[in-house]
């Protein structure tokens, strides 16, 4: 019988509860802009603990793997669709699209209209 990957287990496996379920938090909301502290808000952990966890499971801090989930998305709108970066912006989570490209480029090291003119012309 072949494995078959659910959405619900196609995640990381971490050992403590409160950092699965901040990820998972994160992972199930890529399209609109999320903050530290309203992942907090969702868990019962400290700031302190959250941030460690982070590290610890991840190697990287929480608003880090925020903006890493807001860029898989933008990544997933650029190879799909053709529409404008301001409104890939908005339906990444990005606060502007100065902030989108900043983030975008220092995450993937090109900035997003050069991103999708490469998965363009790889097609």
């Amino acid at each position: 019988m072949p494995l078959v990957v659910r959405h619900s287990s196609d995640f990381l496996v971490v050992d403590a509860p409160d950092i699965a379920a901040a990820a998972r938090y994160i992972q199930e909301n890529p399209v609109r802009p999320i903050t530290v502290e309203e992942i907090l808000d969702h868990t019962v952990i400290s700031r302190r603990k959250l941030e460690m966890g982070f590290k610890r499971n991840f190697g990287r801090s929480p608003q880090q793997e925020i903006w890493r989930a807001h860029v898989e998305r933008a990544k997933q709108l650029l190879r799909e669709t053709s529409m404008k970066m301001e409104r890939i912006s908005d339906l990444s989570g990005f606060a502007s699209r100065n902030h989108f490209s900043r983030i975008f480029h220092q995450q993937v090291g090109v900035t997003p209209r050069d991103w999708r003119e490469g998965v363009q012309l790889s097609e």
